[in-house]
Parts: structure tokens; sequence; C-alpha cells
């Protein structure tokens, strides 16, 4: 298992006069140049399938290496990795070092296609070795940087690899790095980053996955793949955020400690001994961090966006427009403040650790349920709340719909995560009704946000009166449009509740 963690120049700097790095040792370790070619086909099948394949030269030594795909919802990277040495001065990769079943593997996946070079890496490596509780971790510090064809990348980063012992161990030493150091978590490795770089790739936002369930599981199962699916989300989501400044970015990471919170609120147990409550605690503060964030990027790009063109020269919108545009720079800034700041990191990993230990510890109690009959139990609780308030839905308050809303979002989330329990037409069905629904509402919920943002923001005395004629222009003409959207969201429910619920079969 291997942790990455990513530094910028002045975090680089202040690890090597860290007493982190001198109780890791790396102070006094040799630096040492890796120069690595990646391999795959012209048309890249290799990395479609989740392998890289690599050879390394250090010194005189020339390593071949492939790599299987990771484990999915994890923040170390868990996979086989299949190492060889080769001659002094290799052309191309030799596939008859690998096993047999892996060399047909490949040449049945590559169609006797030739690998040729897709980009390298230059890196100057310090590596040391640490005992900590029966555990056995090897730090490998990298800086250099990754070469294609059109361009470079920087690599400044820390590597702990599990070499024996438990993956909390891993977790724990990390945070010791994080108290000292401002590391970023990562889970892209140098082969996703050469391949991104390769192919012109930009940062994009990343929204949930499947969750990933073993055979007959427990429902102890599904919170484990449940917890790493949202965990994988939130990490996912961060490069979008820092490094590409997309407004998605910061939506989707909001649905991942959303649904977290969701997770742990349908697996809470009146006894917390991993104490999955802090981490429920600590994604609500960041949800509503970047909640800010994520209003005034829907007031400015969606809301306003949307006004008719005779509206903006029949009314003077520039002292509401500057005051958005202020209050979202702002709030831009206090996101990626709290993504920078230690305690981000520290819930990650603290969060990578619980998973951990759930996988370890022997199911009692609800957590030993067959899943399916846990699932049922708690979707159809969850369709019960959301049932009584939709009652009457055009007749609803502004506040009886936003929580109405809520336990929407709350079964769709849970509805999400118990899916691959019940495969099939009827569950398919089922969620699409939902989302269409919880959608519906959502555009609804946007203009009343919008009413709260817009009242909260600064204005200078002298542009009062034209940023509240502007206001009132804005919300009265999302208003007439909520009418619209009022009709088809109770269209949507009555399509709803004739939905199946899947769970019953």
């Amino acid at each position: 298992m291997e942790l990455k963690l990513l530094l910028d120049r002045a975090a680089m700097a202040s690890l090597h006069k860290s007493a982190w790095a001198k109780r890791a040792g790396l102070e006094k370790a040799p630096r040492r140049r890796l120069r690595s070619t990646y391999f795959d086909t012209d048309d890249l099948r290799l990395k479609q399938a989740g392998m890289t394949l690599r050879v390394r030269q250090a010194g005189r030594k020339q390593i071949q290496t492939l790599k299987g795909e990771s484990a999915a919802g994890s923040l170390a990277f868990d996979r086989p990795e299949y190492e060889a040495p080769l001659g002094p001065s290799p052309e191309v990769p030799d596939l008859a070092l690998l096993p047999d079943d892996l060399r047909t593997r490949l040449k049945t996946l590559c169609s006797e296609q030739s690998f040729i070079p897709a980009f390298s890496t230059d890196v100057r490596r310090r590596k040391a070795e640490i005992s900590r509780n029966g555990s056995t971790i090897e730090i490998a510090l990298d800086e250099g940087s990754i070469v294609t064809r059109d361009g470079k990348a920087p690599i400044r980063e820390v590597e702990l690899e599990l070499k024996q012992g438990s993956p909390s161990s891993l977790y724990a030493f990390a945070e010791e790095l994080v108290e000292e150091v401002p590391v970023r978590l990562s889970l892209r490795a140098k082969s996703e980053r050469g391949f991104a770089l390769k192919e012109g790739q930009a940062i994009t936002s990343v929204k949930a996955g499947s969750v990933l369930l073993p055979e007959n599981p427990l429902a102890s199962d599904v919170l484990v793949a449940a917890l790493s699916s949202c965990l994988e989300q939130i990490v996912a989501n961060e490069p979008a955020i820092i490094e590409a400044g997309d407004p998605e970015g910061i939506h989707q990471m909001r649905v991942g400690l959303r649904r977290l919170r969701s997770v742990i609120r349908l697996f809470a147990r009146k006894s917390d001994p991993l104490d999955l409550n802090s981490s429920s605690h600590k994604a609500r503060e960041l949800a509503a961090v970047l909640g800010r964030a994520r209003d005034l990027d829907v007031l400015e790009d969606e809301l306003m966006a949307a006004l008719p063109d005779e509206a903006l020269v029949d009314v003077n919108h520039d002292p509401v427009l500057r005051a958005i545009a202020r209050a979202r720079k702002e709030a831009w800034a206090a996101t990626r403040t709290s993504l920078t700041e230690p305690e981000f990191a520290k819930f990650l990993l603290g969060l990578a650790a619980r998973i951990e230990k759930l996988k370890e510890v022997e199911a009692e109690g609800a957590l030993a349920r067959p899943a399916p009959a846990f699932a049922a139990a708690q979707l159809e609780k969850a369709a019960a709340k959301a049932a009584k308030l939709g009652q009457n839905l055009k007749r609803l308050s502004t506040s009886k719909r936003h929580e109405l809303r809520k336990e929407l979002k709350k079964l769709r989330y849970a509805a999400h995560i118990f899916a691959g329990l019940f495969p099939g037409a009827k569950t398919r069905a089922y969620l699409k009704r939902l989302e269409a629904l919880q959608d519906s509402l959502g555009a609804l919920n946007d203009v009343a946000v919008a009413e709260t943002t817009l009242a909260s923001l600064p204005i200078a005395a002298q542009h009062r009166t034209a940023a509240a004629h502007a206001t009132g222009f804005l919300l009265g003409y999302h208003a007439r449009r909520a009418e619209t959207d009022m009709k088809e969201a109770a269209r949507l429910w009555k399509k709803f509740e004739k939905a199946a619920p899947f769970w019953r079969a």
C-alpha cells in the first residue's frame, strides 16, 4: 500500500528542515537519480485497463515493473506490482519476464501491438525506512519532473509505502507529517499525471462512482464500501478546486461530504467505538464553507446569467454584479484555505484509518445483518418520511418544501448506496424518477437561497437604490420561472409516487 502526499516549493523546503524528516531518517539518506520510461500501445490499451508498464533506470540497474489496477475507495494505492531486472540497455519491456497468465493477458489485451514510450519521469529520490508499532514503512521523497513530447510538469511528493503491518500505522505516520508540513493528499499516481499531460487533459470534477460490494455482503460490508466511495469523491475533487478553480469541483466535493454524513447517519449506532460521528461533524463544517462559495457560483453563473439581454440594458445590475464577484472571490479564498489547512488532511487520514479498522473488526448487531434486509429497512424509513412531507406539494411553504428536498436527498443517497444490492430495471427506474424530482426542487431552492445570499451582500450607500431595484428584478424574474418549475415538480412528484420501491421485491 502506497500513500501519496504532494508538496509545493515552500512545503518541500519545510520538510527538509522538519523534525519529521529527522525521525524518518531522510536527513542522512543519499539522493539517487531514477529515470523511468512508461510504455503503452499507440491507443493506450494498458491505461484503459488500469495497468502501467515502466522501465526504471537506477544507477546501472534496469528494473521493469507492471502495476495492476488500484483498489477503489482508499487513500492508499493498494495494487499488485510485478518487478524483474532487465539487461543493461533494453529498448523495450520484456514480457517474457512476466508470469505466464499475465503475459497471456497482455498479449490478448494489446492484440500483439508493440509497446512504445508514452512519457518519462526524471526524479531524485531520498529513501528511508522506519518501524512503528510492529509495522514497517518505507519513505520516499521525490523531486523532479514528468516529461512528454509537448511539455513537462514538476514532481514534489512523499510516498509512504506499507511494507508490513497495519494500514492504521501508515495513516498515523502520515498524520505526524501533516502536523508539521503543509501537504496535500493525492489519488493520482505519477502514471496518471503523465498520461494526462501527454493527452493534454485538463483537471476536472469527479462525480460519485458506484458503491462496489462483495458477494453476499453484510451491512458492515456496505458501510465500508459506502464510506470508501465518499472518501474517494471528496479527495478526487480537491485538485479541481485547488488547481483548476472549477466550480463543479466545489459542488461535487460538497456532494461527497453530504453523502458521507448520510452514510454515517444510516448506519448510526448508539455506541460508536470508531468515532465516525467526529468525521460527520467535520464534514458538516467543511460543507458549510464550500456551501457559501457554491451559493455564489450558482447566483452568478446560473441565475444572473439566465437574465434576458434586455434586462441588462433596462436595469443597472452593476452594483450587484460587483458585490457578487467580491463575495465570490472571498468565499473561494476561504474554501482554498480550508482545503490546504492541516485539519482537512487530518480529517481525510482519520476517515481512511477508521475505514481500515472497520475492515479488521468483526461485525456485530445490526451491522452483522445481511445487507439486503438492512437496506430494505433503511430505505423504507427514508421513503416514508419523504412521502409524508410530499403530500399536497403545491401548497407547501418554502421552508416545508426545503425540508422535503432534504429528505429526498437523503433518500437518493441511500438508494444510490444500496442500489447494487437490487440490480434491475425497477431500481434504475426508481432512481431516475427520484433524481428528476430532486433536481426540479433544487431549481426552486436556488431562488430561495439567492434571496438570502443577495440580502447578505455589502452594498455601498450610494448604490443601494440601484442594487435594490436590480435585486427585485432578479428575484421577480426567477419567481415567475419558479411557478413553472413548481408545476413541473408537482408532475414529477405524481410520477415518482407511482415508482415501485425496488427494495420490496
